[in-house]
């Protein structure tokens, strides 16, 4: 699987504008949290980030409407990344809190293998490594950050710059 056929494939109303910054809004009752975080790449690596936003046109319009079933359930982004002949697609649940991440980031990856399958069935490679990541972003005033690490099949990012290399690179043990 390449870029190209990730852009074959997506619609482009979901491809993000600016590619070099996460930001994400979050309403907790009256209060809108804004959030940034910039994306640091890495050399000889090319990156697509896609948002699935629901104000830009639904994604699964087949699906039950009712609250409660989480079908409609997706993560906040989807980076694909292409770095040494691989291509990685990286699943982004940002958490402000505590909540769990897993029904967004598995019905992330139900996703990506719909993709794959797809590629598949139009006779294209539909190889990928798919890496599910609960970013929590460090206060501004915190600058320490603690090195990713895995808990049950999920890589908890705590850093305040999205660094490519430090999740298509760490071991998934």
């Amino acid at each position: 699987m390449t870029l190209d056929d990730i852009d074959f494939v997506l619609n482009r109303d979901f491809y993000v504008d600016d590619q070099t910054v996460l930001f994400d809004k979050t309403e907790k009752g009256k209060i809108i949290l804004n959030s940034e975080i910039d994306i640091d790449g890495l050399p000889g690596c090319e990156y697509r980030l896609y948002r699935f936003d629901p104000e830009k046109g639904e994604l699964f319009p087949f699906f039950s409407k009712e609250r409660g079933r989480n079908l409609k359930s997706i993560c906040d982004f989807f980076v694909f990344v292409s770095y040494n002949g691989a291509l990685y697609a990286v699943l982004i649940e940002h958490k402000s809190g505590s909540g769990s991440s897993n029904t967004q980031l598995e019905a992330s990856e139900c996703f990506v293998k719909y993709i794959q399958s797809t590629l598949k069935r139009i006779g294209r490679d539909d190889t990928c490594r798919i890496i599910k990541v609960r970013l929590h972003v460090l206060p501004k005033k915190q600058n320490k950050m603690s090195s990713p690490k895995y808990e049950n099949d999920v890589l908890c990012y705590y850093w305040n710059k999205f660094r490519i290399k430090a999740i298509i690179e760490k071991p998934n043990t």
